[in-house]
């Protein structure tokens, strides 16, 4: 009786295991649709704000002009965020995130991160100085994936910055790359910075907006570098914030 009563149990146990894992499967292929959806228009948003900026649609009015900016700006952040949702899918539904990595120097993709950043960087009067040697070794990464990790360590630092510049730096030493960024952190952010690498940070912090994050924060981001076989960090000292990921360069087993 009683070993009928556990076989019941299980088999009713494994039924509701069985169910809950479809439903989590249908999760994932519902929001992976959802990104590919929104993949298609917001390639074409940024190809014809770009087209409208390069003059190929005639020559923009001055005063027309910033606004065109805000624009692509804000679809390229839409452009990462489909980027971002699409990873969290395969990394945390399907469990199968993978990457093509091939060899990516550091300076240019920091500088086209910048690039993309100008206008709002200039909005929030952030003064960016950059010290990334030209002649680094070239990493060994995702070229996207890498791009979407700068940006966010840039948005983050721009977010939370509390006065003076934002310093980036880099360096490589026993094979691998280290990439910096350093600012003077606000009183949010040293309070509270131990959760900030945490992919569900921005979630738990829905009480503050002051502390929320950018999108996806640096959580995913974080998994990301690991996915490389690096590490990211974010760490005060004194008032300063230092943020960085290491990761391993061209020709270096991760």
């Amino acid at each position: 009786m009683f070993a009928a009563f556990l076989t019941g149990t299980a088999a009713g146990s494994f039924v509701v295991w069985a169910l809950l894992a479809r439903r989590e499967r249908l999760r994932a292929k519902l929001l992976s649709f959802i990104a590919h959806e929104l993949n298609t228009p917001v390639s074409a948003l940024n190809m014809t704000i770009l087209n409208f900026l390069e003059g190929l649609f005639g020559e923009v009015p001055k005063e027309q002009r910033p606004w065109l900016v805000l624009v692509r700006e804000q679809t390229a952040r839409l452009g990462s965020l489909v980027g971002d949702l699409r990873d969290l899918v395969h990394e945390e539904f399907h469990r199968d995130l993978s990457l093509t990595k091939v060899s990516v120097a550091l300076a240019p993709v920091v500088a086209r991160a910048l690039e993309e950043m100008r206008e709002a960087m200039a909005r929030s009067e952030a003064v960016v100085e950059s010290a990334i040697p030209e002649k680094l070794p070239k990493l060994y990464a995702d070229a996207d994936r890498l791009a979407r990790i700068v940006t966010a360590m840039l948005t983050h630092s721009r977010k939370f910055r509390a006065k003076g510049p934002i310093t980036l730096g880099a360096k490589s030493v026993g094979g691998r790359q280290t990439f910096t960024i350093t600012y003077a952190a606000s009183k949010a952010e040293l309070n509270h910075f131990a959760g900030s690498l945490d992919l569900y940070f921005p979630a738990r912090q829905s009480d503050s907006q002051i502390l929320s994050s950018t999108g996806l924060g640096l959580g995913l981001s974080a998994r990301l570098v690991r996915a490389h076989g690096g590490e990211m960090r974010l760490a005060p000292d004194g008032e300063l914030m230092r943020l960085e990921i290491e990761m391993p360069e061209n020709g270096v087993s991760s």
